[in-house]
């Protein structure tokens, strides 16, 4: 097992139970104390925990949030199929923005071949992934941030102020009733905001993991979505949240 992986199974166990001891995890993942003190060291440096004498415990808050490189490993199968459905919703000729988040980035692996379309984004890991495409690409100017792997702040808000945008697909962090869609950070919710407002049509893609949770940030409410694209593991005390102007698709 990779570390990265054992991290995320690390991270869902702690998030369970609230704490974990060294112990337990080295005999669980049958690695050495070390390793798992290097891991957990890692997860505290992320502000995902907190290390105690013999073990850690959960950092809990609307400012938790996994790094870049945990999300591409989480809940895999079910943003390829909510890439899938959201895929349907483009059509030759339109101008699409596509946000920072790991969902959005398996759609951008779809679109790699397709030909008639223009596409902003302001995520790096969504310019690679079109790099050297016949996509009509824009990248956002701005100031980066690591955990979210694109550009945001003041100068990629400005940059959007000169743009209309056909359909945007918005990646979130928390999807709840009250609460809207909402993100950890706030110059990442503040950009969000801003491409909700300049967009004629827009469609949330999240897994069902980020229902029933809300963050630090709120972006919209719900209403203001056109669709909200999520998989089947939504459950049905979960699809009231979605009010009447909005379309729960499931993938």
């Amino acid at each position: 097992m990779r570390g990265i992986e054992r991290r995320l199974q690390i991270m869902n166990q702690i998030q369970q139970s609230g704490a974990a001891e060294v112990s337990e995890l080295a005999e669980l993942y049958q690695v050495s104390t070390m390793t798992i003190r290097r891991d957990l060291a890692k997860l505290e440096e992320d502000g995902l925990i907190r290390m105690e004498y013999g073990g850690a415990v959960l950092n809990r808050g609307t400012l938790f949030e996994y790094n870049m490189a945990m999300k591409q490993c989480e809940h895999l199968e079910e943003k390829m199929a909510i890439a899938e459905v959201a895929e349907t919703y483009i059509k030759d000729g339109d101008s699409i923005f596509l946000d920072a988040g790991t969902t959005v980035c398996e759609l951008a692996k779809r679109l790699v071949k397709r030909k008639n379309i223009k596409i902003m984004t302001q995520s790096l890991l969504v310019a690679n992934v079109l790099a050297g495409s016949d996509v009509d690409l824009v990248m956002c100017p701005g100031r980066f941030r690591a955990t979210s792997m694109a550009f945001m702040g003041q100068l990629t808000d400005a940059f959007l102020s000169s743009f209309r945008i056909d359909k945007l697909f918005l990646g979130v962090e928390g999807v709840a009733a009250e609460a809207g869609v909402s993100v950890p950070n706030v110059r990442d919710g503040i950009t969000k905001q801003n491409l909700v407002r300049r967009s004629n049509w827009a469609a949330c893609v999240a897994d069902s993991s980020k229902f029933g949770k809300s963050y630090h940030y709120n972006i919209c409410e719900l209403s203001q979505l056109d669709v909200l694209i999520t998989d089947k593991g939504v459950g049905r005390q979960q699809e009231g949240l979605c009010e009447k102007e909005t379309a729960l698709v499931k993938a």
